[in-house]
């Protein structure tokens, strides 16, 4: 049995309802999003601020991270440094640069250097010692409005972003996940960020045939792994 074949799912090639992870294993099962991983990594490398949106359960984590993380991480020379982050429920700054500093670290092949200033001025260090664009996948959104309510700056974020976007020269991009139900709750950025939505992406349902690949796919898959495995 190979190594690769021994960390596979023994039971089943589906996630079911749980969202596809940054992983070779979930990479493998990942069908039906071909098109939608193209166009939405194109967008986060051409633009500083792409909004990506769509109804809920439609597969928006799904997406991000098992196509377009690993699409960005493999496009251009040299590629950028690609952080994801939805996970709101602590402090958000202090998991964004996380989730940036591990992503350049990863990129780098060893730690970034220690960078004075607050979160920007160290992404932008992070960037300019990695000489490539830094793409932060911010997804989830609606859940920091949750447990940071936009009135008191939703834990910072509220004063980051509009640094992120429009500080000149800066090398990094930004994607921002949501639920369409949740799109008003942006609103709190306008003032300060004109043209908010002019990046705009919505996330639909699969159609047919895309459902037919997601299904027939993986089963595809895990057969052709199974019979390597004899």
């Amino acid at each position: 049995m190979s190594e690769r074949a021994t960390s596979l799912p023994i039971s089943s090639p589906f996630k079911g309802l749980a969202a596809f992870d940054d992983s070779d294993v979930d990479a493998q099962f990942f069908f039906g999003r071909d098109w939608e991983t193209e166009v939405v990594a194109a967008n986060v490398l051409a633009s500083r601020l792409t909004v990506l949106y769509g109804p809920s359960g439609v597969g928006k984590s799904s997406l991000l991270r098992a196509g377009v993380v690993r699409a960005l991480r493999h496009s251009g020379d040299p590629p950028p440094a690609v952080a994801y982050f939805g996970t709101w429920a602590g402090a958000p700054l202090v998991g964004l640069e996380e989730a940036a500093r591990a992503a350049v670290a990863e990129s780098l092949g060893r730690e970034p250097a220690d960078a004075p200033g607050d979160l920007t001025d160290r992404l932008a260090a992070w960037s300019a010692e990695l000489g490539a664009e830094l793409c932060l996948l911010i997804d989830q959104l609606e859940e920091l409005f949750l447990y940071h309510p936009a009135k008191k700056g939703a834990g910072g974020f509220v004063d980051l972003l509009p640094e992120l976007v429009l500080r000149p020269g800066l090398r990094v991009n930004v994607l921002l996940g949501v639920r369409d139900d949740a799109l008003a709750q942006l609103d709190v950025f306008k003032e300060r960020i004109p043209g908010l939505f002019m990046n705009s992406l919505r996330l639909d349902y699969l159609d047919r045939d895309a459902g037919r690949e997601a299904i027939l796919g993986p089963l595809a898959r895990y057969a052709e792994i199974a019979g390597a495995e004899r």
